[in-house]
């Protein structure tokens, strides 16, 4: 019990004592189980601050953040990289300044996801779903689908980074097709993810596969936006990641 109660510090210990008996049907009902995709495909990209996070909320029907699993702390952070969590904010902290949570969805970049962290990371992404009642809202990515494996048996919807063939010099296509297969195979993931670049590869691919595309171009000109309808329009395509002020194209 100790256990739990330190997971859920940011949760007002006083009132968690009085729900105790209504602990084991709070942990059922918040199994996420599968993803629930919203309306709209256009998704805000790298929303890592609060201020950012309370600006796109009434704007975009999903929002992409990177976080950092702390190596020192039982804690996780915000940021694109290890150098962000000098800025000490915590993912809770980072929900607390949604005003309407669940309003939105949330695509998860976790940078540091490890199979030796990955209990930690699900047991704190559960007291979040829970507290803020995100079931099915909710999806964590990762290229470590071994890790992915630990979340996914938490319940937690998970979101596999496949490679882009575009970085990787020596790979033909045939190889990374077999590859790629092979980790979808293994996983079982509820949906793939890649940059854009890798559209219409990837959809061609893996039309079965839902799949997110992320680092699309980030100026807002008629050819970036009818690429980015492009995408959209494809079937297997379920969110699209912009740096564009709105997700109106």
């Amino acid at each position: 019990m100790q256990k739990i109660i330190k997971n859920m510090n940011f949760i007002n210990h006083s009132k968690f004592i009085y729900l105790l008996p209504l602990f084991a049907v709070i942990t059922i009902s918040c199994k996420n189980d599968s993803f629930n995709y919203p309306d709209s495909k256009i998704w805000a990209h790298r929303v890592n601050d609060t201020i950012t996070a309370q600006e796109k909320e009434n704007l975009f029907a999903g929002v992409e953040v990177d976080i950092f699993i702390s190596p020192f702390q039982d804690k996780i952070f915000v940021g694109h990289d290890d150098n962000d969590t000098i800025n000490g904010l915590e993912l809770y902290q980072w929900f607390s300044a949604i005003q309407h949570p669940q309003k939105l969805r949330y695509w998860l970049d976790v940078k540091n996801l490890y199979v030796n962290n990955a209990e930690m990371l699900s047991g704190k992404i559960n007291d979040i779903i829970c507290h803020y009642g995100l079931q099915k809202k909710l999806i964590i990515e990762s290229p470590n689908g071994e890790a992915l494996k630990t979340v996914k048996q938490h319940g937690i919807p998970v979101l596999l980074w496949v490679d882009n063939i575009h970085d990787l010099k020596t790979m033909d296509t045939a190889y990374w097709y077999e590859r790629t297969k092979g980790r979808i195979g293994d996983l079982e993931p509820d949906a793939i993810s890649c940059n854009f670049r890798m559209f219409p590869l990837l959809t061609d691919s893996f039309p079965e596969q839902k799949i997110h595309f992320w680092h699309t171009p980030a100026d807002y000109t008629p050819e970036n936006v009818e690429l980015t309808k492009r995408i959209c329009a494809n079937k297997s395509v379920k969110v699209v990641l912009v740096d564009y002020e709105t997700p109106d194209l």
